[in-house]
């Protein structure tokens, strides 16, 4: 019996000095991955004896040039709020106004004030009720169900919910509609937050401008 004891205590204090060795071969590896990552590619191969198992572990470390890259690129520079991305617009022969492009919004929106302005025939009651970004609700006074944008001579149909705002809610503003998600869709638009560039394609033909809030010029 104490023979076995005693095997047994051998067994626990070879384990316990494997499990060491392994703790200082790793602590080396990983030192050496710290101090080499910029000096390109390193390679170790470190043979590990698990006395548990009899059986011989080799692990191999390699460091590549790609990851050497990853690791040692300069982040890029936070950027402030660039800003509404406003553009110009006409409704039929309307004068060019701005319209806000909100791709939070579910909806069209154009104010009562504006829609009084062009004197739109097209148009159907709803009884729909709005969620607006302050969690108040609203119904508009009616649908324009189907008119014209014209977006630098390119033809965009948008459908539009007209809303009466408060007094002073449009003043100071550089835009008098907002597009939604469902105009965009329409127009196929696509924008480069970072450049402002943005373009829209619609039957057949495309347009390209870089935004400049609330005037644009053309790519």
């Amino acid at each position: 019996m104490i023979a076995y004891m005693q095997s047994n205590d051998q067994r626990a204090n070879s384990h316990g000095a494997s499990l060491k060795k392994m703790e200082t071969q790793l602590a080396w590896i990983f030192d050496a991955l710290v101090k080499n990552k910029e000096e390109g590619t390193i390679q170790t191969k470190e043979k590990i004896l698990d006395t548990s198992s009899e059986v011989n572990v080799t692990r191999e470390v390699e460091v590549t040039h790609d990851e050497n890259r990853r690791s040692g690129i300069d982040f890029p520079v936070k950027l402030s709020d660039l800003e509404s991305f406003v553009i110009e617009v006409g409704i039929e022969n309307s004068p060019k106004m701005g319209a806000m492009l909100d791709m939070g919004a579910n909806i069209n929106m154009m104010s009562l004030e504006v829609y009084k302005q062009l004197k739109i025939q097209s148009i159907k009651p709803t009884s729909q009720t709005l969620i607006m970004a302050d969690n108040s609700s609203t119904t508009p006074d009616c649908i324009v169900e189907e008119v014209y944008l014209n977006v630098h001579d390119l033809m965009v149909p948008v459908e539009f919910m007209v809303l009466e705002c408060k007094k002073g809610e449009t003043s100071g503003r550089d835009w008098k509609l907002l597009l939604g998600r469902s105009f965009m869709a329409t127009a196929e638009m696509v924008v480069d937050i970072h450049s402002r560039n943005i373009s829209f394609s619609c039957g057949g033909k495309s347009v390209n401008f870089m935004v400049d809030s609330p005037k644009m010029s053309q790519v």
